[in-house]
């Protein structure tokens, strides 16, 4: 299990506790002076969120709901909602945890919503605790005690906190999780110089005088028209490489800084795609992770060619994904990586400083 999906479970492990806690376990507000109720001396007296609990110093305990009672006040309206919203809100809460755990992925539109969700509960749990609290006068009205409130009111609202802190991770974008693609340490090789590394597709040319194959003369062209690198992006995203050739071999590309780089499909540990933060615009980018150094990021603007890179946009890059898993069998791709794939939308990088983290990590 990755980081943060571990973060996510003990989110979501603490929040049931104090769920549980403050709503089954524990009472609201007790009775600390004694005092006599339905005719019996009683030995205690708790006020949770669905009613009075009676113990006697002999004889059973006895509940008697709040709708048993005169002169309720406001508490038990307040109450009925702060439970029943906590189980809806407990609901939520264990079902994007549950699936950001088990697939790795989990439904941000959701998360969002239930935060907002989780947020007004908090403030519900509040009133109910500490504005139409069961305390003074009105207590004493409606039961003929006096009552002290618990640390449970305060509980239900930090478990809301919690709650909201265990959303936002389980639809979190901060990190490359799920699969750990250190690029692997060079390793000198010799590429024997029969070795053909054209471009699937393309046919060789006739061996010159000195045994060397002439380049083909034809390319297969991208299809479709390609956008133009925007100005303001020019040399300040890294690893940004200007044309790639899918190969036999691997990916032959050149980058933008001017060096050539031929990326072998034994070398490549994992492919990623993401979006830039909203600075850079946004674009679609995928990172082809393989020897330390040499990651290349294809852009919208990259030049990619190969019998198997088809289609414009996204579907392009998704062409891309399939050749590199088809040449790569042993890859696994992290969970946002494959809901591109399977047609969703790439994940966005929040801000630059995001960036940074992510190529600190490919570097």
């Amino acid at each position: 299990m990755g980081r943060d999906r571990s973060r996510v479970l003990a989110a979501l492990v603490a929040y049931l506790v104090l769920v549980v806690a403050s709503t089954f376990v524990m009472d609201w507000f007790v009775m600390t002076n004694g005092g006599e109720i339905m005719g019996s001396v009683a030995g205690s007296i708790g006020i949770d969120l669905r009613g009075v609990t009676v113990c006697a110093d002999a004889g059973p305990c006895v509940t008697v709901t709040f709708s048993g009672i005169p002169n309720r006040g406001m508490f038990p309206k307040f109450a009925f909602i702060t439970f029943w919203g906590t189980m809806l809100v407990s609901l939520l809460v264990a079902y994007q945890a549950g699936t950001r755990i088990i697939s790795g992925y989990a439904n941000e539109s959701l998360s969002r919503k239930g935060i907002l969700v989780a947020l007004g509960m908090a403030a519900i749990a509040g009133a109910t605790g500490y504005l139409f609290g069961l305390s003074g006068s009105e207590a004493g009205e409606a039961l003929g005690i006096h009552i002290y409130r618990t640390w449970a009111p305060a509980l239900l609202i930090l478990a809301h906190v919690v709650g909201v802190v265990t959303l936002h991770w389980a639809a979190s974008q901060e990190t490359v999780e799920d699969v750990d693609y250190k690029p692997v340490l060079p390793v000198a090789r010799v590429v024997p110089q029969t070795q053909d590394i054209r471009p699937i597709g393309i046919a060789a040319r006739p061996a010159t005088g000195d045994g060397v194959p002439e380049a083909a003369a034809t390319e297969r062209p991208a299809t479709g028209p390609m956008p133009r690198m925007p100005e303001l992006l020019r040399k300040k995203i890294k690893y940004v490489a200007l044309s790639a050739e899918v190969t036999r071999a691997g990916i032959d590309a050149r980058r933008e800084d001017g060096s050539s780089l031929l990326v072998l499909w034994r070398d490549v540990v994992g492919i990623v795609v993401r979006r830039l933060p909203p600075e850079h615009q946004g674009a679609t980018f995928a990172d082809v992770v393989s020897t330390a150094g040499a990651t290349l990021r294809l852009m919208p603007w990259t030049r990619t060619t190969g019998d198997r890179v088809t289609g414009v946009g996204d579907d392009r890059v998704r062409s891309l994904i399939d050749a590199v898993v088809a040449s790569c069998p042993a890859i696994k791709l992290d969970a946002r990586t494959q809901a591109f794939r399977d047609k969703g939308e790439a994940a966005q990088l929040p801000d630059l400083a995001k960036l940074a983290q992510h190529d600190e990590r490919l570097a």
